[in-house]
């Protein structure tokens, strides 16, 4: 059974979709009771490419339907109850933000401008070009007045930020000056026609618009830590919430034990409510149904998994405390998965070149453990903060598709742990072996 883990919550008139942090596949939730009302895969759509930092899909919504890419190098899709609803190529774009029955695609930001100590001058700014796909699929090219730096849904429509003069040079050291451009931001109503290009003579704003999330990506939270300094806010329910790792009394010292917290906060600034949601990570935060649902990773068991099990939580804003709205392991999405690749002919080098490279003296043992696709390194290594035991980690070469996908910096991970002293206490132990 491959269990639902979602890492988005999107709220849409068809319900709360959570949305798997992987596979492509979501359950379709009645906010209030946690009820599944419908579990719907797009498995048609291509996975994205190998990456130690991913699959980073991008997934919106437009109040209707849900809008999936994957990856650059593929298309973005409207998904509804029943499945894939339209699909259109983007030539690269990124899916950037959406509006009714729309979704608009942008280029990457323009790289990094160096000038050399002498002056020089940068480069000339150029028009630019956004994708605006509708419901059905059909889609339409127009041209932005400047580089775009970033688009993003607006209560009243689309906002786009694009370079604009003056420009000043920021010196980095070395006889090198990065370009720092000032910005301007496009507003195109929701209401309006769209046109063939966003100009800044006649789309522009006299200054920045109100401010928003810098994330809209299916309420997922970024940062590990609860910070309600410099984090921003998830405004829901009236209430600004800040969710993560807690840093209170008794929050947890090691990674596997920290407790994730959510705390409400007034216009002020003033803290009104704090909640323990036990030991986990924050993932994602939705508001639905007069309540804030969060997503939340818990402990891996056993530790070397290759992913965690996610439960959702539902708070709400009348009383104290949390309850459970759906268990970890309460949907089944295998039929929905994409299925294993072959087996990678290079699969067996990989893993033997890993375990060499891994395996040297005076720094610990290395060894493959299992077989494709569930094949693991494992780094065995002693230490003075726990005496009369060996500590162990596993780490998978395969991601869950079966595809060779290398921990590079296992090794490092693990000695910045064993630094750190985050590490598991020896009553964990079992067997003179304590994994971490």
């Amino acid at each position: 059974m491959r269990a639902l883990r979602p890492d988005r919550l999107v709220d849409l008139a068809s319900g709360l979709w959570a949305v798997d942090a992987v596979q492509p596949v979501a359950a379709v939730l009645d906010p209030a009771t946690g009820e599944v009302r419908a579990v719907v895969g797009w498995p048609q759509v291509p996975p994205p490419p190998v990456s130690e930092d991913g699959p980073w899909a991008r997934v919106l919504g437009d109040g209707t339907s849900l809008w999936v890419q994957q990856d650059a190098s593929g298309p973005v899709v409207r998904v509804d109850l029943d499945g894939v609803a339209a699909a259109a190529w983007t030539d690269g774009m990124r899916l950037a933000a959406c509006g009714p029955g729309a979704a608009w695609c942008a280029p990457l930001p323009p790289p990094q401008e160096l000038v050399g100590a002498s002056g020089g001058h940068s480069v000339e700014r150029s028009w630019d070009r956004l994708l605006r796909v509708d419901a059905t699929g059909a889609s339409r090219t127009v041209e932005v007045d400047g580089p775009v730096r970033a688009v993003r849904a607006g209560t009243r429509g689309l906002l786009v930020e694009v370079d604009d003069d003056p420009w000043h040079r920021r010196h980095l050291g070395a006889g090198t000056y990065e370009v720092v451009r000032a910005s301007r931001w496009l507003h195109l109503p929701w209401s309006s026609p769209v046109p063939p290009r966003l100009s800044r003579a006649e789309h522009g704003l006299a200054g920045p618009p109100d401010p928003a999330p810098q994330h809209d990506d299916g309420g997922r939270v970024h940062s590990a830590w609860l910070d309600p300094v410099d984090d921003e806010p998830v405004p829901a329910l009236g209430l600004r919430w800040h969710l993560g790792w807690s840093t209170g009394p008794g929050a947890g010292r090691r990674r596997g034990a920290r407790r994730a917290g959510a705390t409400a906060h007034d216009g002020s600034g003033t803290t009104l409510r704090h909640e323990d949601l036990g030991v986990g990570r924050v993932r994602a935060a939705a508001a639905r149904g007069g309540r804030l649902v969060v997503a939340v990773e818990r402990p891996r068991t056993p530790p070397w998994s290759r992913a965690a099990p996610v439960e959702l939580l539902a708070l709400d804003p009348a009383h104290d405390g949390h309850r459970a709205l759906l268990a970890p392991d309460a949907v089944d999405v295998t039929r929905h998965c994409w299925p294993l690749v072959p087996e990678p002919l290079e699969a067996g080098s990989c893993a033997e070149q890993l375990r060499a490279a891994h395996d040297a003296p005076g720094t610990g043992r290395a060894q493959l453990v299992g077989s494709w696709p569930d094949t693991h390194l494992e780094l065995t290594v002693t230490h003075d903060e726990r005496p009369g035991v060996v500590l162990r980690r596993r780490v998978p070469l395969c991601d869950e598709l079966g595809r060779v996908a290398p921990p590079r910096y296992a090794d490092v991970h693990l000695e910045e742990d064993l630094a750190t002293g985050d590490l598991p206490p020896l009553t964990a132990a079992r067997d003179g072996v304590l994994d971490v």
